[in-house]
């Protein structure tokens, strides 16, 4: 099948069905190492999650989050 071929094929799709294939297209150029890191963020995110439902770490507002940033962007 030729490329352009292929690509008019696709375009006739619903776009429900090419934002699913765009998707799995997209999934597939992902490297493991990617993937490796993305784990590392959810497993990140589970245990903070856990450390404060467990009252061990408290949260701060966007607000506070973003006069932090502020300050130190200043600063370099």
């Amino acid at each position: 099948m030729k490329k352009i071929d292929l690509e008019k094929d696709v375009l006739r799709l619903s776009p429900r069905k090419r934002a699913a294939m765009a998707s799995r297209l997209l999934e597939s150029l992902t490297s493991a190492a990617e993937s490796r890191h993305s784990a590392a963020w959810s497993e990140e995110a589970d245990a903070r999650i856990a450390a404060y439902n467990a009252g061990k770490i408290s949260a701060k507002s966007a607000e506070q989050v973003l006069a932090y940033n502020g300050k130190r962007a200043r600063v370099y």
